[in-house]
């Protein structure tokens, strides 16, 4: 805690732009850190004990005692778990080819929370849970992290609503430190997927069409270009090309789309017979 408050005190010294507040009370600072780390606040006895230590590094030891403690490893267990997989009611899960019933999905899902709990209070690396989540086999009954590969959400909303909350907290980031109008932000992958879910628990590529979101860099906001069949997997009107698409990315750059550039001694033109969307400057 010491160290990590060190290295942003250094950062902050080199930010104008960043207003420092005012040293929060004893008071205000144990009750803030605690509702943050452990999501309840402290007894009048603790508080009381705390500002009335007169030890220069008591905040600092706080925060310590407070990631190696039990309550810190539950309440961040039930947070990743709903950022991971949401509720389990709203889960669907498959193994072995075979639909898991709502019963197992529920009695997985609290395994998974207390593996997830082990973790956070063993003081895993993150790379390394990911990589256990990731690369998990067996059986659910004797290994949790399984859950997360083999579970998808019964409907979109839920990682809907988590994409949305995260494009309005880099989109208005961008806006009130005036960056987006130079910043292209652009949500794509490298291919469609197929509406159905497959044997394997996921979704296959589908190169007949799939949707992409831009943002910033000249931009214009507020337009839907084109549409799909209800369940998107025929184009219906407008269709935009891959080289268009790539087009439009250097416009939007200020990189000329028709131009030849010399790559290892061979004129290529970035987006080949590409057209920038007209429709998005």
């Amino acid at each position: 805690a010491h160290t990590l408050a060190k290295r942003i005190d250094s950062k902050l010294k080199f930010r104008r732009d960043v207003p420092v507040g005012e040293l929060s009370s004893d008071g205000e600072f144990m009750r803030r850190v605690m509702l943050d780390l452990t999501g309840s606040i402290p007894t009048a006895t603790a508080a009381r004990e705390f500002i009335l230590d007169r030890s220069e590094t008591k905040r600092g030891d706080l925060i310590d005692t407070l990631l190696e403690s039990d309550e810190f490893a539950s309440l961040w267990s039930r947070i990743w778990c709903e950022i991971l997989l949401g509720n389990y009611r709203d889960l669907g899960a498959r193994f072995n080819g075979k639909r898991l019933e709502n019963s197992v999905i529920r009695e997985s899902f609290q395994r998974f929370q207390s593996w997830f709990q082990g973790r956070i209070a063993a003081d895993a690396p993150w790379p390394l849970i990911v990589s256990e989540m990731l690369q998990a086999t067996g059986v659910l009954t004797k290994t949790p992290e399984l859950l997360y590969k083999v579970s998808y959400f019964r409907n979109g909303s839920y990682s809907l609503n988590f994409a949305d909350a995260m494009s309005r907290s880099l989109l208005g980031d961008l806006v009130d430190r005036d960056l987006l109008k130079d910043t292209l932000v652009i949500y794509a992958g490298e291919f469609g997927r197929t509406p159905r879910i497959n044997g394997g628990n996921g979704r296959d590529h589908w190169t007949r069409c799939w949707s992409v979101v831009m943002a910033g860099g000249g931009i214009q906001g507020g337009r839907v270009i084109g549409s799909t069949d209800k369940d998107g997997m025929e184009i219906r009107s407008r269709p935009v090309s891959v080289q268009n698409f790539f087009a439009t990315i250097y416009q939007s750059l200020g990189i000329d789309p028709d131009k030849r550039y010399l790559v290892n001694g061979r004129k290529v033109q970035y987006a080949y017979n590409g057209t920038p969307v007209k429709e998005l400057f």
